[in-house]
């Protein structure tokens, strides 16, 4: 048995829905552990904070956050990867 590690071009993930009211879904390959996935205001405060998991997904309650654009990172061993996010209300 052979154990395969991503790739920087595995580290893909998605988000929806997008834009976002009031919970946002992460999804993401579950080879990515250790990892962590975090929501920033585009002034690089950190507003959300996840560890990745075996189950490929997170979620996060956006309901208190402002309007706005926000951008989530997935980092782990092999890289980051962004994808950017808006909140509506």
């Amino acid at each position: 048995t052979s154990v395969v590690h991503p790739s920087p071009s595995d580290l893909s993930f998605f988000v929806y829905p997008n834009p976002a009211r009031d919970r946002l879904q992460v999804r993401y390959d579950p080879r990515h552990i250790p990892g962590e996935i975090e929501m920033f205001t585009v002034l690089g405060v950190r507003v959300e904070r996840a560890m990745t998991s075996e189950a490929g997904a997170a979620e996060f309650d956006v309901n208190t956050l402002p309007t706005g654009l926000y951008v989530l990172r997935l980092r782990s061993a092999v890289g980051s990867v962004f994808r950017r996010v808006t909140i509506l209300r």
